[in-house]
């Protein structure tokens, strides 16, 4: 006997029909009635498919009723709006998945959503630290995205690292700089076509003074230059060691003065407010470790 699965029953008389009783049902009579319970939902049962619960409006039957029918039911109920009648509910579970993440890549704009940022920019640092020889120092990349974020790429799959003089410092592929002799060597971190850079002052370690050469010179007013280099005296070593581009350049009137940094020799450039005959002091600074060396130069305005 084919069985057939409906979706809706609003009543049923037939007397070729069968009725099951929800189990707050008995049989009284011919008909069934209820007789206590409580009215609770019903929904297709996962052990019987050919089963249909529906709450019925009858005189007669006011609970959940399951019915199995042994011939042509009516007609049944249009089914919802915009859902075939035979879709299955793996399938509306599929569709409600795609429009769900759907209308989440639209709320985030895609902005990001579908293609990675890309590396705008790479900042590498410490900028201008002193690395005594023998020692070494960790440097950081970070990089800047085009969505505006940023990162650490320091040790990131495809950067590489590069010292622009390896006899003064050298540097491992995860951004290690180690001082090798003194200088101011550039440290470059490189992450595919996108590079960055700063420089690191490699320092002795054994210095006992610096001085600055030639310790007076003339320099003519508005726009006149003289150049000085800065040497250090080292134990147990006879030659001088140039650290012009490690020490820090001070002049007594900054105002009238410019001065380089971080170069070899030191240029010093008077403006025009520079009085002749006045006779500003330049002091170099040297950084060896924890301890501090100094030395002046006098110059004399033309």
């Amino acid at each position: 006997m084919a069985l057939m699965k409906f979706k809706t029953l609003r009543s049923f008389r037939s007397a070729d029909s069968r009725w099951r009783l929800s189990p707050h049902s008995q049989w009284l009579g011919s008909t069934p009635k209820i007789v206590q319970g409580s009215l609770q939902p019903a929904f297709y049962g996962s052990n019987d498919p050919g089963v249909l619960a529906r709450k019925c409006n009858s005189n007669e039957i006011s609970s959940l009723l399951q019915f199995r029918h042994r011939i042509a039911p009516p007609a049944p109920e249009p089914a919802a709006q915009g859902v075939p009648e035979n879709m299955s509910a793996k399938k509306l579970k599929l569709i409600g998945s795609f429009a769900v993440i759907l209308g989440l890549a639209f709320a985030v704009s895609c902005k990001g959503f579908f293609v990675n940022p890309t590396v705008s920019s790479i900042t590498v640092g410490p900028s201008n630290v002193n690395i005594p020889v023998g020692s070494t120092q960790q440097m950081a990349a970070t990089a800047t995205f085009s969505d505006s974020s940023t990162g650490d790429v320091t040790s990131k799959s495809g950067i590489t690292w590069q010292s622009s003089d390896g006899t003064i410092a050298t540097v491992t592929n995860t951004g290690v700089v180690k001082g090798v002799a003194a200088g101011t060597p550039t440290i470059t971190a490189q992450l595919g076509t996108v590079s960055g850079q700063t420089t690191v002052n490699i320092t002795l370690t054994n210095v006992t003074s610096i001085v600055v050469t030639p310790t007076t010179s003339n320099i003519a007013h508005n726009g006149g230059t003289a150049t000085f280099q800065a040497m250090a005296n080292v134990a147990n070593q006879s030659t001088q060691v140039d650290v012009s581009s490690q020490v820090a350049w001070t002049i007594s009137d900054p105002t009238n003065f410019t001065l380089t940094q971080n170069v070899s020799p030191e240029t010093v450039t008077a403006g025009a407010g520079a009085t002749a005959g006045s006779k500003p002091i330049l002091t170099a600074t040297y950084t060896s470790g924890t301890t501090q060396f100094t030395a002046t130069a006098t110059l004399t305005v033309q």
